[in-house]
C-alpha cells in the first residue's frame, strides 16, 4: 500500500507541476498580436466536361495557413491535378509552423509536399522534393506524370481560395497561367 500512495503523491506532485511548464512553454507565443498555428482545408474534385482538363476538372488542393506571431499569417495554396486526395498534418509552437502531407494517386503513388514559417510573414514550400519561397508566390500546381513530377508557383491572391468545384473551376478559367499549365502538362498523357 506504500507504494501505492508513493505514486499517487507522484503524480500529485507532477499534476500541479504540468500548468506551470504549459505556461513557460506558451509564452514565446503570448501577448499581444502574437498568434501561433495552423489551419487547413483539403477539396478534392471531379467534374465531368466534354473535354475536361486534369487539373481544372478533376484535382485536389490544400489551402494552408500558417501563423507565427503574425495574426495574419501565410497561406499558401498546394494544387494537384488527378490526385484523388490528399493527408496532411500540421503543427506550430514556439520555433514556428508547419505542415506537411501527401497528394495521393492510383498505384499506391504520391506526391510529398511540406510549408513551414518561422518568421509569420513567408513561408518555404517543398514539393516532390523541389524547394520554393512563398515570397516568390503563394499557390503551387503540380502535375504528376508517371516518375515526372512538374511544379508551376504563381503570386495570386489565395486566402479566400474557393471551397467548392464550381467556383475553383472558375477561379482555374479566369487565370490563364493556371490552364496553360494544366493543359501543356497534360496534353502528351496517353
Amino acid at each position: 500500500m506504500a507504494g501505492v500512495n508513493a505514486l499517487k503523491t507522484r503524480t500529485m506532485s507532477i499534476g500541479r507541476m504540468t500548468p506551470l511548464l504549459l505556461v513557460v512553454v506558451l509564452l514565446p507565443s503570448c501577448g499581444p498580436g502574437k498568434v501561433t498555428g495552423v489551419s487547413s482545408g483539403g477539396r478534392s474534385w471531379y467534374v465531368a466536361a466534354e473535354a475536361p482538363i486534369p487539373g481544372i476538372h478533376q484535382g485536389a488542393a490544400e489551402v494552408i495557413s500558417l501563423k507565427y506571431g503574425s495574426p495574419q499569417g501565410v497561406t499558401t495554396v498546394v494544387w494537384c491535378a488527378q490526385a484523388s486526395g490528399s493527408s496532411i498534418q500540421s503543427r506550430g509552437d514556439s520555433k514556428g509552423a508547419f505542415s506537411e502531407g501527401h497528394f495521393l494517386f492510383k498505384e499506391n503513388d504520391q506526391v510529398d509536399f511540406r510549408c513551414e514559417t518561422k518568421n509569420g510573414s513567408s513561408a518555404q514550400v517543398t514539393i516532390a522534393g523541389q524547394n520554393f519561397d512563398t515570397k516568390k508566390g503563394s499557390l503551387f500546381l503540380i502535375s504528376k506524370q508517371a516518375t515526372e513530377t512538374k511544379v508551376l508557383q504563381l503570386q495570386a491572391d489565395v486566402r479566400n481560395f474557393p471551397s467548392d468545384a464550381p467556383a475553383i473551376i472558375d477561379f482555374a478559367e479566369s487565370n490563364p497561367e493556371i490552364v496553360r499549365f494544366f493543359t501543356d502538362a497534360h496534353s502528351t498523357s496517353p
